[in-house]
């Protein structure tokens, strides 16, 4: 049995983390709260909201908390869960009680049942739909007494920033004021470039303007995948059924997957398809990574699957700037943030440094925290969890 402050002090002393101020507030914070829930002495305002640049312990300090709980009595009333895995699930929640008068009511009864304390990783918001449904949801759940702990990269006065119709988001944002301590991670430091020597999954490869479609053996980064498939078969030219989609896969050899960049990310995808992908693959080989990003364009953009978890969802076309490539940019960030999440490895090719791989546009944020996991994915300590 063991309480997040001696988790978070362990660690320091075993594995030579470095401490920091703004870290040592946050797990105090949530030190008392885990010492609050153990006697159950908790309040309407105990949820607690990290939010930070990326690589500032926030995730870690969530895990720190979650792992404490797991060792006590508090286990089976807590659920840790990444924002694209509980959307995917309020969507499939909401299908069950269709019909019902109300049946995000119902839905927030179901999660009460199960769990009174909620992880959430990565709290985000892209899309107006998601962005009511979560905002009356989480209402509902700290009326009756559910316990969050969120981790972000901004603050909730930030959330939705300049998105379409974000004034009929305003009354969720007073709501989590309202109901959370709300954090500042303000450290210097990336934490995750400590945990990182040098980059062994990370090849730099110059992409032919006249490449041929499909698999060119010669790779570096597909001489890894066979080296990795040691003994095992390998298929090549695989077609993949996710999310009732054929996904077309470079080659498969049993929980190793490697595809183009076009295959995962050109085209109509979305974070459920790398939730599914997730299950399956212990890493994924990608190959042929462009560099993304640059000067902001307004046009015409179809809301496609990728915008949304409601693959049901009627959205019409909309004016919108972007930058080049900035649509695969977001569905690169949700690969990366679900292989993170389930602690999948990926081996990339790419055809400019990790530093250079996006030039800038609508997603310069995200972005940043993308670079910032891939990097900590390079080192000995990811690879042994």
């Amino acid at each position: 049995m063991s309480t997040p402050l001696q988790i978070y002090q362990k660690n320091i002393q075993d594995k030579g983390y470095r401490q920091d101020d703004a870290q040592l507030e946050a797990i105090e914070v949530l030190q008392q709260l885990f010492v609050d829930l153990k006697k159950g002495q908790i309040t309407a305002h105990s949820s607690v909201y990290l939010w930070g640049r990326v690589g500032r312990g926030k995730t870690y300090l969530m895990d720190c908390f979650y792992d404490a709980c797991l060792s006590n009595a508090l286990g089976s009333q807590v659920k840790r869960i990444h924002y694209y895995r509980f959307m995917q699930y309020l969507h499939r929640q909401l299908k069950v009680h269709q019909g019902k008068k109300d049946p995000l009511v119902y839905v927030a009864k179901d999660l009460l049942k199960q769990y009174k304390i909620l992880c959430l990783d990565e709290f985000f918001v892209s899309d107006i739909a998601d962005a009511m449904l979560l905002g009356r949801l989480m209402k509902v759940l700290f009326e009756q007494g559910l316990v969050l702990i969120a981790t972000s990269n901004v603050e909730p006065t930030q959330l939705y920033k300049d998105g379409l119709q974000r004034d009929r988001f305003l009354p969720a944002i007073a709501t989590l004021e309202h109901y959370l301590q709300v954090l500042h991670m303000s450290g210097a430091e990336d934490h995750r470039l400590a945990k990182a020597s040098g980059f062994p999954n990370y090849y730099i490869e110059a992409i032919e303007a006249d490449a041929k479609p499909g698999l060119n053996e010669q790779q570096p980064v597909f001489h890894r995948f066979i080296a990795d498939s040691g003994s095992a078969t390998v298929q090549r030219d695989v077609d993949l059924t996710i999310e009732s989609r054929v996904i077309k896969c470079l080659a498969v050899s049993e929980r190793l997957y490697c595809f183009s960049f076009e295959q995962l990310f050109v085209g109509p995808r979305s974070a459920n398809d790398y939730i599914a992908l997730s299950k399956i693959a212990d890493c994924v080989y990608l190959l042929s990574v462009p560099q993304m990003g640059g000067a902001l364009n307004e046009r015409k953009v179809a809301r496609g699957t990728e915008d949304t978890y409601n693959i049901n969802q009627k959205v019409a076309d909309r004016p919108f700037v972007l930058a080049q490539g900035d649509d695969e940019a977001r569905r690169f960030i949700s690969f990366i943030d679900e292989l993170y999440d389930q602690q999948r490895q990926v081996v990339i090719s790419a055809a400019v440094e990790l530093s250079q791989l996006y030039l800038g546009g609508r997603v310069v944020f995200e972005f940043e925290r993308t670079v910032s996991r891939i990097i900590e994915m390079q080192g000995d300590e990811y690879a042994e969890n």
